[in-house]
């Protein structure tokens, strides 16, 4: 049973997002959700393609920033997204690195720590979004900023304890592992000097996204403001790091339209259209960025470290 969801567990959440949307039409009606449709703003619905474009190709920007030349960093960034999209808590972001042309601990390193710091800002956008509607008690909100301040400060601390001065001590896979920690912490202080630009071009990239939602919410008459969206997308992304509901379920879009329908008080038959015309923009740009990436020639690559 383990082995049949592991070679078709991203088929089965495909049609289980399929098969979601069809619920949908069936209950709405698909005259209702064409007529939506045929309402909606074409002039706001090409800005949010375009938000949504400028959000994508920021962060292959910061990929290439935190990699460096000779990484093939924007390949890699549009072929970790792609296979994240179709993958249980979007393992398979870590995708890349079952190819020997980028296995490496730069390689590993950054993708765990670009996957942190969009979590990190995602919660703190839609811990501030959910503030700034008064929709979060203010001991929780407390708690979130001191969460937020005790990891910032474990991250610093991490990224100077010198682990493998401390390989003589230890034998067999204890030497090992302290090795592979030293190499971790090398890779995290090359990050850390460049932490500016990559926290900087991550806020204005999740700002895009937050921008992109609004405009669909104003391309078919409701007003979404940006704290409203902001929590809506913090909403949507904690239910898609659940591995049975990734975005391919469509799970995390019902977290999102909630609480949309309930501030922003958008009807569920347009929240129905508006929401399955924004996953299927979001997947069209995606997967039309990674074939233009992909198709180009690779770029010389650095050796292995």
């Amino acid at each position: 049973m383990s082995e049949f969801l592991h070679r078709h567990g991203s088929r089965l959440l495909a049609c289980m997002g399929v098969g979601l949307l069809g619920v949908l039409v069936w209950r709405f009606g698909w005259r209702t959700l064409l007529a939506e449709l045929a309402a909606a703003d074409p002039v706001l619905l090409a800005a949010m393609v375009l938000l949504t474009v400028t959000g994508f190709w920021m962060r292959a920007w910061k990929w290439r920033i935190a990699l460096g030349p000779g990484t093939d960093a924007v390949r890699v960034f549009f072929l970790a997204k792609v296979l994240g999209s179709w993958t249980p808590g979007r393992a398979g972001e870590l995708g890349p690195l079952l190819m020997r042309r980028h296995r490496s601990l730069r390689m590993g390193a950054w993708i765990v720590a670009d996957r942190c710091i969009e979590v990190w800002m995602t919660l703190g956008f839609g811990a501030f979004g959910l503030l700034g509607l008064r929709m979060l008690d203010v001991r929780v909100s407390t708690s979130i900023a001191a969460g937020f301040l005790l990891l910032t400060v474990l991250a610093m601390v991490l990224s100077r304890v010198d682990f493998g001065a401390q390989d003589a001590q230890f034998a067999g896979r204890w030497a090992r592992a302290g090795r592979l920690l030293h190499a971790l912490r090398g890779e995290a202080r090359d990050l850390g000097s460049k932490s500016m630009p990559i926290v900087f071009i991550t806020a204005f990239a999740k700002a895009s996204d937050v921008a992109a939602v609004m405009c669909l919410c104003r391309a078919f008459g409701y007003d979404a403001g940006f704290l409203l969206v902001s929590a809506a997308r913090c909403a949507h992304a904690l239910v898609s790091a659940v591995p049975l509901t990734p975005d391919a379920s469509g799970v995390p879009y019902l977290a999102q339209a909630a609480l949309l329908h309930r501030e922003a008080g958008m009807p569920l038959d347009v929240l129905t259209a508006a929401l399955a015309l924004e996953a299927l923009l979001i997947y069209a740009v995606l997967h039309a960025s990674a074939a233009v990436v992909l198709w180009r020639a690779p770029e010389p690559m650095k050796e292995n470290e």
